[in-house]
């Protein structure tokens, strides 16, 4: 966001913060759990969630896209929103593997 400047400047990421912020408080309670035996059912509940976020950041990402391709911003403000709202989305997404590995965890030890 420091190299896009006055191009992002103007953008509303706010969708995406919500969405990190929850998928990387349900990262943080799953990795507290490991400590003290999870119960399984607890962290597939969280597992599921992450999933269900990581579903919302991709629609996110598609309904934004569609917007940038209309037409309605200049070429390199484009190219500039779509790069920030794909590195947000990728993420999200490292998020998810985060909690299948947790989940792995788990499964495997407890």
């Amino acid at each position: 966001m420091i190299i896009a400047g006055s191009q992002a400047a103007t953008m509303d990421f706010s969708r995406h913060v919500i969405l990190l912020e929850q998928a990387t408080e349900i990262i943080m309670e799953m990795v507290k759990s490991l400590r003290h035996r999870p119960k399984i059912e607890v962290i597939r509940q969280q597992n599921q969630q992450l999933q269900k976020i990581e579903g919302d950041a991709d629609k996110l990402l598609s309904e934004l896209l569609r917007e940038i391709y209309s037409g309605k911003y200049p070429p390199l403000q484009a190219m500039l929103l779509r790069d920030l709202y794909e590195l947000l989305e990728k993420i999200i997404d490292r998020c998810r593997d985060a909690g299948n590995i947790i989940m792995q965890i788990a499964l495997k030890h407890f």
